[in-house]
């Protein structure tokens, strides 16, 4: 799914959830953001090892150019592009090792049965740059939604941390790290440095965000005809007190959390993340890969989770979802923007 924003310079089309979320880290949302035509040359030997063996994807955003940076000892980059406009380099390489010290022990060891509670990926994400960072603290954290991960970089999590740039690592003030891994893959890093923010950096900074993503999408388990119902929408149900957002291989259920809004304010109380099989006669099947609940956090099932079922009636910008016990939640579609 992608918007169109508009800012000073025209209109571009971006990917919004991620890239919003980056922006963040910068220095608040963006108005624009957007990718350029670019070429899908990987650079030097090394650099096309490490994306062939982490089954990753390159596409230089167009008008950067590939540049000779001397690897340092806190963390060694494969490949090194520049703006040709602004003083804003972009490094990619493979994830400090100290990420998979930290996610070897979030998982109990071996592989991660399921995605790291949301603590624990701050904590990889703090961990990623903190020889990279002066005083060795990240300025803002901030882990990807897992259905947004999942559609638009092809992996089970990701998320940036921006920080203030140790000198002894490079010669800019402040740095954007972005983090993606792919479960039975590998960790990957990339990350802007500059020096001073603007909106036109930013803009310019976006233009590179997903140019490295993992190259096998998620595979539906259903044909597109199946999904086309719900694929790629979002909706507000029981007075607003419950979102739900569909992609082909994930549906993401919110709980608003009631006391925030009679603040005024919508804050989840409780997310879950469900992996999602589009069945016909207007069913799905689903099973919850992640669950985060305001108070009592991580409140993931065990695995293997098990499957619900759940049926639903479209009609234009009206859902019906039909939940156990004859309950059933009333929707109406929110708007793409």
């Amino acid at each position: 799914m992608s918007v169109r924003r508009r800012s000073r310079g025209g209109t571009f089309t971006c990917r919004p959830v991620l890239a919003l979320v980056v922006l963040t880290a910068l220095a608040g949302a963006a108005l624009s953001c957007g990718k350029g035509a670019g070429s899908s040359g990987a650079g030097t030997a090394g650099f096309s090892t490490f994306l062939q063996q982490g089954g990753l994807t390159f596409e230089a955003p167009a008008g950067y150019e590939a540049v000779d940076v001397a690897p340092s000892e806190r963390w060694r980059h494969e490949h090194a592009l520049r703006s040709p406009k602004f003083k804003l380099e972009v490094r990619y390489g493979a994830a400090p090792k100290e990420v998979d010290e930290m996610l070897h022990t979030a998982c109990g060891g071996g592989k991660c049965p399921a995605v790291p509670s949301d603590e624990a990926l701050r904590s990889i994400l703090a961990g990623a740059v903190r020889f990279l960072a002066r005083d060795g603290r990240a300025r803002k954290v901030s882990p990807f939604p897992l259905d947004a991960v999942r559609d638009e970089l092809s992996a089970h999590w990701g998320g940036v941390a921006g920080f203030d740039v140790d000198p002894a690592f490079a010669s800019y003030k402040q740095g954007v790290a972005v983090l993606i891994h792919r479960e039975g893959k590998s960790s990957a890093m990339f990350m802007a440095l500059y020096d001073e923010h603007t909106s036109a950096l930013e803009d310019e900074w976006m233009r590179a965000f997903d140019s490295l993503r993992f190259s096998e999408p998620f595979a539906p388990a259903q044909s597109a005809d199946l999904a086309s119902a719900l694929s790629g929408t979002t909706w507000r149900c029981d007075n607003g007190f419950v979102q739900m957002r569909f992609r082909p291989t994930t549906w993401t259920l919110i709980h608003v959390s009631a006391a925030m809004a009679a603040m005024g304010r919508n804050v989840p109380y409780e997310t879950a993340y469900h992996e999602v099989t589009y069945l016909p006669g207007s069913e799905i099947l689903a099973r919850a890969f992640r669950v985060d609940n305001m108070e009592q956090g991580d409140r993931t099932p065990p695995r293997p989770a098990p499957e619900e079922r759940f049926k639903y009636s479209r009609q234009g910008d009206r859902l019906v979802f039909e939940l156990d016990a004859g309950k059933k939640w009333e929707c109406e579609l929110v708007p793409k923007r």
